[in-house]
């Protein structure tokens, strides 16, 4: 059976497993009224920010939120918050949003601290109210921090997951602020052996999402390669 997006076609009944990234708040009510028997496996990191932005909005909070506005996980954070909810990719969307007594700030669970921590001042700068609402998951602050500590120690770097994943091109934009000489690669046969001519060391980082046997065969691969 394929995956499929939306609701259309279901009925009472059938089962829907609702991905990690989380879905709108509507889809979910659309669901329960549909009658359709619902596996919630949204990620913990991801429903934190989903409540803290339907509470927000409650208290009469501007919520504004740090990410890809096309993202799956922002979509939903976003409804949760409904009218009072705003999406900015950086800090100089800031001075494009409403004005507001007071205002919530929240981020994209793998967005970088560094840009959320631009948008709080550009906010703070702004508005005389402003709570900071560091939703950034810890998995990802680790990743990040160790990525950076790595991609300075090393000749080249190559970057392990999808390159629709918003956590592992994080990782790749990073590693390239280190060393030019960065690779973001999905599978073991996108490895190009110049890519370590004159390399002492390479340094190797991944996903959240990205499995254990993928990074193992890329190693492999590096190892015979260079």
């Amino acid at each position: 059976m394929e995956a499929q997006e939306t609701l259309e076609g279901l009925d009472a009944g059938d089962l829907i497993v609702i991905r990690a990234h989380g879905i709108p708040k509507d889809e979910r009510a659309e669901a329960k009224a549909k009658g359709l028997v619902v596996m919630d496996a949204t990620c913990p990191y991801v429903r934190r920010p989903q409540m803290l932005a339907e509470r927000a909005a409650k208290d009469g909070y501007l919520v504004v939120i740090v990410g890809d506005p096309a993202h799956p996980e922002i979509r939903g954070v976003r409804s949760f918050a409904g009218s009072k909810g705003y999406v900015v990719r950086g800090p100089a969307e800031v001075s494009s949003l409403p004005d507001a007594e007071k205002v919530a700030v929240l981020v994209q669970t793998t967005q970088k601290r560094e840009l959320f921590e631009e948008v709080v001042a550009a906010a703070r700068a702004r508005y005389r109210d402003v709570k900071d609402l560091d939703t950034i998951c810890d998995d990802t602050t680790e990743r990040q921090a160790d990525v950076k500590s790595l991609a300075a120690e090393v000749d080249a770097m190559v970057i392990v997951g999808g390159r629709l994943s918003a956590n592992t091109a994080k990782l790749a934009d990073i590693s390239r602020h280190f060393t030019a000489r960065t690779y973001l690669v999905e599978r073991a046969e996108e490895i190009d052996s110049r890519w370590f001519e004159g390399c002492k060391t390479v340094g190797i980082a991944a996903g959240a999402s990205t499995p254990d046997y993928l990074v193992g065969e890329i190693l492999a691969t590096i190892g015979a390669r260079k």
